[in-house]
């Protein structure tokens, strides 16, 4: 009888595992497809401008995306990429739910477990309207952004391969175009990996802004909590994007990719 009922509980587990599975993998088709739709769009878009003049692919490309984007939902901010990934989505903000709107929603705001890159609504940089002692002359101005850390890779499913030193050596650069003057091109100068329990970790990470007499102790915490030396060298002049998300391999732990604006 208490094999049965054992052998019973285990078919149930089994098969609402596989149910949602299946759920989470229908989810993940449907989000995928709102990105598709317009890439697919944009695949015949030409490599040279009306007069003949050269544009690298990505950056004609990315204008017209994000401007397709914005079409869908007026609350997209800007486009991310990564060179030779999966990593390559519209981000959006808003102040809703405490600027988390997005982070169980899809690009047309409806709900689905894969979210969307959803960027913190407080940097000056992407909301200057936001906070009367926001955004000095004198602070440092950063962009964080969110994802989900997919099994299957994709959202934020890239930064997390940035804990092996030699996926970095392959990957390097991040795009990110916010609409003020093209895309920014930067440098990924600190790996870390933080948890959300660590009090120091939650002091000195997640700044949107820095302020003057912070930024030693700021960058000095970036150098010391790296996973690895990049070689990039960055200082308190500096701006950084950093990209958030969750990391299984350090309890309550997120990895933080951090990345400098760097000239074209």
């Amino acid at each position: 009888m208490k094999r049965k009922i054992f052998r019973m509980i285990c078919m149930a587990v089994v098969m609402a595992s596989s149910a949602y599975l299946i759920w989470y993998g229908y989810l993940w088709r449907q989000n995928q497809k709102i990105y598709d739709k317009v890439f697919e769009q944009l695949a015949e878009y030409p490599e040279t401008g009306e007069t003949g003049e050269q544009y690298p692919d990505y950056e004609l490309w990315n204008d017209t995306a994000l401007e397709t984007f914005r079409q869908i939902n007026p609350d997209v901010v800007g486009m991310l990429y990564i060179p030779d990934t999966v990593l390559c989505y519209p981000v959006v903000m808003t102040e809703e739910e405490g600027g988390s709107y997005y982070l169980y929603r899809d690009l047309y705001g409806k709900s689905n477990i894969n979210g969307s890159v959803f960027a913190d609504y407080r940097s000056p940089l992407l909301n200057p309207d936001y906070g009367e002692d926001q955004g000095k002359e004198t602070d440092m101005q950063n962009i964080i952004l969110y994802g989900h850390n997919m099994r299957n890779g994709s959202m934020f499913g890239t930064i997390r391969k940035y804990t092996d030193p030699e996926f970095f050596q392959a990957h390097r650069e991040v795009y990110f175009n916010y609409g003020q003057d093209g895309s920014k091109r930067y440098e990924i100068c600190s790996v870390l990996t933080l948890r959300t329990d660590d009090l120091y970790d939650r002091e000195l990470f997640g700044r949107y802004t820095v302020p003057e007499d912070q930024k030693d102790t700021f960058v000095s915490y970036l150098r010391k909590r790296s996973l690895y030396e990049t070689g990039i060298s960055f200082g308190t002049d500096d701006s950084f994007l950093i990209l958030l998300t969750c990391y299984s391999g350090v309890k309550n732990g997120r990895v933080a990719v951090v990345a400098k604006q760097a000239s074209w």
